[in-house]
């Protein structure tokens, strides 16, 4: 396993449900950690992603209020990842800032996230 310098935690409630979600659908491949308590994606040298299961009754922030990042990928294949598995997807692109626009996606548990839609002219 590689040494990671910078990483996101996402608390989810449906640890398996997410995992797929990240791993196929968003297409981050196979965890490099992989347990009932905690799933680990490597995004490249120096970032992690990491799932961590939270109890049903745990009180998690409203989406608007977690954590999001930004997956730097075309927001066109995820879009169409999304509908092939059924799932809602937003108007491209949805945000701009400073001349890069962006798309608001979100996890099974509401959990957000971006996507880099490319340069505005």
């Amino acid at each position: 396993m590689k040494k990671k310098h910078f990483g996101i935690v996402i608390k989810v409630r449906n640890l398996t449900t997410c995992k797929v979600f990240y791993r196929d659908v968003l297409g981050l491949g196979d965890p490099v950690m992989d347990s009932n308590f905690r799933v680990e994606f490597q995004i490249d040298d120096s970032f992690c992603l990491i799932l961590e299961k939270t109890p049903y009754d745990a009180v998690l922030p409203r989406a608007s209020g977690r954590v999001s990042w930004l997956f730097d990928t075309d927001a066109g294949t995820v879009r169409d990842r999304l509908k092939a598995y059924g799932y809602a997807v937003p108007d491209l692109p949805e945000t701009e800032q400073k001349g890069e626009a962006f798309c608001r996606f979100a996890d099974p548990e509401g959990n957000p996230f971006y996507v880099t839609a490319g340069k505005k002219s």
